[in-house]
């Protein structure tokens, strides 16, 4: 190749645009290597995978990280005159057709009815990766953000992330730290889906936590940063640019159903993935409301408990639907992202008494749910139209948002973040009646009673708040 004066990254993906094969070699993990290839599969190349398998742990390498998301075999290879035999016997010019992504992902998808972004999660929920989910989901992709939970969804294959990609606006790829548990094999799979997403064409940032060094291929897509603010202010930045730049959307129309009986096409039938937070555009086409989700949507307070997978978050989702349809109801969907309970735990271990331990809990809650009603009143105010105007008791909760928005604007992680380091030393009062005053002290109690107040009038006018 040419690259004399020339961004290398450029002129090896031009190159891969005009060659019908593309091989490689995966006896070792490879970034630059996996991020050509995933750029080759999201252009639709015919690809040929070889394998050293003199070299131990090459195979076993090869079926853990890229056998389950690629689906494809590879030609075993010890020398070069076990190369040359095998591409003679069956040279993959033959079959150029023959692409790991078949033709149904070469087709336009339809725009959806909101942006569309795909976050590729880390397997570990550090503070960076927290502070950026919660900067995704306040953002113009909250209400269809996709996100690649390793977690929630442990082995998706190709198929799946061309499907995400072809109905995505942007891709958010998360890389680990080099010093980070699990980086290797996390940051191949990354590399991999950003190449795709790369040959697809999306608006794309890979954004990872320093040390680590770049890989030269996709070094101008990365951004590095040392903190979580750091991180969320990154992201923040980059989702302000793609928000600019997004194409207008139409609202999509709800067709009645036609009269008399309706055949049912197998073909046609979608029943869902297991994560219900990546298609909450789509879950009205299949959820069934059970004997559960009515008593859930007639009872005062439930509580529903159940396996990964078997239709939780999908019974909340339509619940704050079906309610959100009538303009009296006020909705809160209350959802922590990703944060740890080891410094609660250390909090109650530090209370000998059951009954402080009981009392510091509700009063916790109370803090963390009063707070997160006002956020979402607070923006059902200032997301109306400036012609409906605002009430008196309404105007009165805005000003007192803004007055606290130290205590009340920050995401539910950071909020619980705050309130458990300011009980820190909490247990180190033994009159009982101390300690309750200092919990209340700590979490604002007095603050949280005239918010009470306050929230009641601006709800006053709602005949439900969920």
């Amino acid at each position: 190749m040419n690259v004399g004066g020339k961004r290398l990254v450029n002129t090896i993906l031009e190159n891969i645009d005009r060659a019908d094969v593309f091989a490689c070699d995966l006896t070792y993990l490879n970034h630059n290597v996996s991020f050509e290839l995933g750029y080759a599969i999201g252009r639709f190349k015919r690809v040929w995978i070889t394998l050293d398998t003199s070299i131990e742990g090459a195979e076993h390498t090869y079926r853990r990280v890229h056998f389950g998301l690629l689906g494809s075999g590879y030609v075993e290879y010890n020398n070069s005159n076990d190369l040359i035999s095998s591409y003679l016997e069956a040279p993959p010019v033959r079959d150029l057709d023959q692409t790991l992504l078949g033709e149904l992902h070469r087709r336009q998808v339809g725009r959806q009815e909101d942006p569309v972004l795909l976050y590729v999660k880390p397997p570990i929920s550090s503070d960076s990766v927290i502070s950026a989910q919660e900067a995704l989901g306040s953002s113009v992709f909250g209400k269809s953000l996709v996100i690649d939970d390793p977690v929630e969804n442990p082995s998706p294959g190709l198929e799946w992330y061309a499907e995400k990609l072809g109905l995505a606006d942007a891709v958010l790829c998360h890389l680990l730290g080099s010093h980070q548990k699990g980086h290797s094999e996390h940051n191949v799979k990354c590399s991999l889906v950003a190449g795709v997403a790369h040959g697809f064409r999306k608006s794309m940032l890979m954004l990872v936590q320093n040390p680590f060094e770049s890989p030269i291929d996709y070094e101008a897509l990365l951004d590095h940063h040392d903190t979580a603010s750091e991180c969320k202010q990154r992201v923040s930045s980059w989702i302000q640019r793609q928000a600019d730049s997004l194409p207008r959307r139409r609202r999509r129309r709800v067709e009645g159903s036609a009269p008399g009986r309706q055949s049912l096409d197998l073909r046609n039938l979608a029943i869902g993935e297991p994560v219900a937070e990546n298609e909450r555009q789509r879950l009205d086409s299949y959820f069934v409301e059970t004997s559960t989700y009515y008593r859930a949507m007639d009872d005062p307070v439930t509580i529903v408990i159940g396996r990964r997978g078997v239709g939780k978050s999908a019974q909340v989702f339509a619940m704050q639907a079906a309610m959100s349809r009538d303009r009296h109801n006020h909705v809160c969907v209350i959802k922590p992202v990703g944060y740890e309970l080891d410094g609660l735990v250390r909090v109650l271990r530090s209370i000998s008494s059951r009954s402080e331990r009981g009392y510091l809990i509700e009063s916790l809650w109370k803090f963390l749910i009063y707070s997160e009603v006002a956020q979402s009143t607070y923006s059902a105010i200032k997301d109306r139209p400036l012609y409906l105007g605002i009430s008196k008791p309404e105007a009165d909760l805005v000003e007192y948002y803004d007055r606290h928005a130290a205590l009340l604007a920050p995401p539910f992680s950071e909020r619980l973040d705050l309130a458990l380091r300011s009980l820190a030393d909490i247990g180190g009062i033994e009159d009982a009646v101390d300690q309750r005053r200092r919990i209340s002290e700590q979490l604002h109690a007095a603050q949280l009673r005239e918010l009470r107040e306050i929230l009641g009038k601006a709800l006053s006018d709602y005949a439900k708040v969920s």
